[in-house]
């Protein structure tokens, strides 16, 4: 809701943003040529997550009805979830190299808000300010190499999980006035 709106309602008001997402990034290689000298696997597994989940009233907003409801959710029951996964084998005579690496990078944002000098006005319920974020992360990598007659073989593997934010708010700005009949929450939650 834009700043300086002014919203009557009966029944419930609700401003809500539901937001359910997966990423996924899978990668394999395979090098299997055993009568050649050499054999080489590279596998890369890069998962970029920019995430932003906003239910927001401006500043100034007067909103009135039964019940108001501010919610930055992921939906019942549900979770984000995020995989990277890379996955490399090579086998040759003499000299075999199998390396991945995966990567999960994550950005998320959730946030319910009410903002400066707002009014809300819960004549015959609750007043419910709510952002949840539930998330999932799994990074898996595997690197494998054979060298059949007395050669080298190296198997290389990396995972990494790079959680650059999990930002979730709940929030009420400065003057706001709040009157309910019922209950007034403002509540954050988030899993990883």
């Amino acid at each position: 809701i834009a700043a300086d709106v002014v919203i009557g309602a009966t029944g419930a008001l609700m401003v809500e943003a539901t937001s359910q997402a997966d990423g996924r990034a899978l990668a394999t290689a395979l090098s299997t040529n055993t009568s050649s000298d050499t054999g080489v696997a590279a596998a890369v597994g890069l998962n970029i997550v920019l995430l932003d989940n906003i239910a927001e009233v401006g500043a100034g907003a007067d909103l009135t009805a039964d019940s108001i409801a501010v919610r930055a959710v992921t939906p019942a029951g549900q979770k984000n979830t995020f995989q990277a996964r890379a996955l490399s084998g090579a086998a040759s005579k003499a000299t075999a190299v199998g390396g991945s690496i995966s990567v999960n990078y994550l950005d998320l944002d959730t946030r319910a808000s009410v903002g400066d000098d707002a009014a809300l006005d819960a004549n015959a319920g609750d007043i419910d300010i709510d952002a949840t974020s539930l998330n999932e992360i799994q990074s898996i990598a595997g690197g494998a190499a054979l060298s059949t007659s007395s050669g080298t073989g190296l198997g290389v593997a990396v995972a990494i999980n790079i959680v650059n934010d999990l930002n979730t708010k709940a929030e009420v700005g400065t003057g706001v006035t709040a009157e309910a009949s019922g209950a007034i929450g403002v509540t954050a939650h988030a899993e990883l």
